[in-house]
């Protein structure tokens, strides 16, 4: 991987890319366990518009990490709910860099959204259940997120939850009068 040079211990060092695939990174907007999150604008002659970029960027990737970073590519594009950051573009790059693109959601985690509101408890709650619909729907087609905390539940400027972070999530397949078991 380009990545393992960047690094000391097998991490990425704070080496921001300039670019992913087609995507000019902006800024970086978080991190998590295998992955960063880039602000990222993309342009071409008749449109230009930002995005989330998420990158596979600790190494070593393992048959694991890969297989696990590409299962969130394939559930994210069969998602499709507009509590669910939107689905753009996924795969891996000419240079060997695991990418996801995705809708950027710019706006407050849960907790900080109401905290800044002072919504009562009743009104915080109503804001998680408008959330649980779009856990709902992804529960409807066999994804279970198993990551939901306030981190992950962003509230958009329109005052729309929005569920991100699909990285650890499963794919189940209940089967016939079956308990639901996962698919690797």
């Amino acid at each position: 991987s380009p990545w393992r040079a960047l690094g000391d211990g097998g991490e990425a060092a704070s080496v921001m890319p300039s670019r992913v695939g087609p995507y000019s990174i902006v800024r970086e907007l978080g991190r998590g366990g295998m992955a960063r999150v880039y602000l990222a604008e993309e342009r071409t002659e008749l449109f230009a518009r930002t995005l989330a970029v998420k990158v596979l960027d600790r190494a070593p990737f393992d048959d694991g990490a890969i297989r696990r970073f590409r299962d969130e590519v394939r559930i994210l594009s069969s998602l499709e709910h507009p509590g669910i950051a939107r689905f753009l573009h996924g795969g891996r790059t000419e240079d060997g860099v695991w990418f996801l693109a995705l809708e950027h959601v710019d706006g407050d985690d849960l907790l900080s959204w109401c905290r800044s509101r002072a919504l009562s408890v009743r009104a915080r709650i109503e804001r998680f259940l408008e959330a649980l619909d779009a856990v709902s729907y992804a529960h409807g087609r066999g994804v279970v997120h198993r990551d939901l905390k306030p981190d992950n539940l962003l509230i958009d400027h329109n005052g729309r939850p929005r569920l991100l972070d699909f990285g650890i999530s499963k794919l189940v397949d209940p089967g016939p009068g079956a308990r639901a078991t996962t698919r690797t």
